[in-house]
């Protein structure tokens, strides 16, 4: 439905009342359609040897063009909503190949129906403007989803890491109980126990670099149980008991690595912008206070960038909020490829973004400014291939320790003097 009121408002603006009449009464006899058919099949087949095209796809791409020819405009606008919003774009066939399919059909079919007075043509171009409309909402989604991932992922390792942890717990607790009533249980490898079987089904892709380390110490914990096992006669001597003991404390050991693992995600993305994924304005007290004694006390050289997205509500306004979220993400990313491990980079309110370089003059900041404009010049998003990109840098001096707030003002205004300037430039502060 929302498609369908979406088609009907564009059509307004595409043809005249006249114009949208007179196709809702436009028909093509038996003989032209056939000989459409003939026309799309063979371009078909030529595109067939370029693009992976599957039969049922083939299929779906003839009856459209030839639905858009030959049927009324409002139900013929309903199929078209369902076949592209449905199958079409889900094979990710390349806007490319959507356009020269378009092009190529328009041109050989032109010769067919000219006699309509171009009607078809013009209704034909309506289509392929809502075609690539429903391709490029789709490809936004695609890189939506996959922006928003790694802000989910994060809570999905907690929330796995928690319910491991848990399990490890009650396992612990049954082993040992029935270790001291029974004497003995029945061996488990490592990998079948309930935390074995979430370690080794997530693997790297929970625990990454720690996931060694919880390998090794989930080992060693069933070796000592299977250890325990083997002396199931001796349930009463002293050295089970220890062995018991030690095995509490080797549980302890793991669960308390767990939970720093929890701890430190959690950490992250308190600090973290959960859509650029750089440090938040919150966290940016703590890092001046610790950066200003730094600069304190070896007399460093300390420069501030003041980063702004040229256009930015422009962006948001012609292609909407979810476009501008994939070039803030962007931008973060070109930014970030430039810094050294010891910058820091923030993500300062809307489309701004701080930069502090430790070790960094101004002339050397100018240099770093060059490079991460040049870097954000070549941001391409692939949904929207003409959006160009580029952003206006100001460069200030950290040097009031007591008031290091004033220094970020001045990068502010150096900004604002690089705007007025024609944006897509730096400027140093010098009032």
């Amino acid at each position: 439905m929302r498609g369908k009121i979406l088609i009907e408002a564009l059509l307004k603006n595409y043809f005249s009342d006249e114009e949208i009449d007179r196709i809702n009464h436009f028909k093509v006899d038996e003989e032209k359609i056939k000989h459409l058919e003939k026309i799309i099949d063979k371009i078909l087949e030529k595109y067939a040897n370029k693009v992976k095209i599957k039969e049922n796809l083939k299929e779906n791409i003839k009856n459209l063009f030839i639905k858009i020819m030959v049927n009324p405009i409002t139900p013929a606008s309903t199929r078209f909503v369902h076949l592209t919003g449905g199958r079409f774009f889900y094979e990710k066939i390349p806007d490319i190949f959507i356009a020269n399919l378009y092009k190529d059909i328009k041109y050989e079919l032109y010769s067919i129906f000219k006699d309509e007075n171009h009607l078809f043509l013009k209704k034909l171009d309506f289509y392929f403007l809502v075609l690539m409309k429903h391709y490029i909402d789709f490809m936004i989604k695609d890189e939506m989803s996959k922006l928003k991932f790694s802000e989910y992922s994060k809570t999905s390792i907690i929330n796995s890491l928690k319910e491991a942890r848990d399990e490890h717990i009650k396992f612990t607790s049954s082993v040992i109980r029935d270790l001291i009533e029974k004497g003995y249980i029945k061996k488990i490898n490592p990998e079948e126990c309930s935390f074995g079987k979430w370690l080794y089904l997530e693997e790297k892709n929970i625990l990454g670099e720690n996931f060694n380390l919880i390998e090794e110490m989930h080992n060693d914990f069933h070796n000592k149980i299977n250890a325990l096992i083997d002396i199931k006669n001796n349930t009463d001597s002293i050295d089970f008991y220890l062995a018991i003991k030690d095995l509490k404390l080797d549980s302890l050991q793991l669960i308390n690595t767990i939970d720093k693992i929890i701890s430190d995600i959690s950490t992250k993305m308190m600090m973290l912008d959960s859509l650029t994924e750089i440090l938040n304005r919150t966290f940016l007290n703590i890092i001046l206070e610790k950066e200003i004694k730094k600069a304190q006390r070896y007399a460093i050289d300390y420069s501030i960038l003041m980063l702004d997205i040229d256009d930015f509500k422009k962006i948001n306004d012609t292609y909407g909020h979810l476009v501008g979220d994939i070039v803030l993400k962007e931008v973060a990313k070109a930014i970030k490829s430039i810094l050294r491990e010891s910058d820091y980079i923030f993500r300062y309110g809307g489309e701004e973004i701080l930069i502090l370089l430790p070790y960094i003059d101004i002339e050397k900041a100018k240099i770093v400014a060059e490079k991460i404009l040049n870097k954000i010049r070549e941001i391409n998003i692939s949904s929207i291939p003409n959006l160009k990109i580029t952003a206006s840098i100001g460069i200030a001096k950290l040097e009031n320790y007591e008031n290091p707030w004033q220094d970020i003002d001045k990068a502010d205004i150096a900004l604002y003097q690089a705007k007025r300037a024609g944006k897509d430039r730096y400027m140093v502060y010098n009032i």
